[in-house]
């Protein structure tokens, strides 16, 4: 983990970014005081088609709900 002053970051802002977003944690300093740490945020990224193929939708999930069903919906 490598430490750099607030005043060195500021000056290369763009490619300590990128080192974060490649993995690495940098600690900021002032005064030579830990003040910040930088790191990766650990996000599980979105899979889509997960359940491709897996069951149908029927047409009539995209229907407007007719007065009963709302009646229901809203416990009515």
């Amino acid at each position: 983990m490598e430490s750099i002053a607030v005043n060195e970051f500021k000056a290369r802002v763009l490619e300590t970014i990128k080192r974060v977003e490649a993995g690495e944690t940098i600690i900021l300093t002032r005064d030579n005081i830990a003040v910040a740490e930088l790191r990766p945020l650990k996000v599980n990224p979105i899979k889509l088609g997960v359940f491709e193929g897996e069951f149908e939708i029927p047409e009539s999930a995209f229907l407007p709900l007719t007065n009963e069903e709302m009646k229901v919906w809203y416990g009515e």
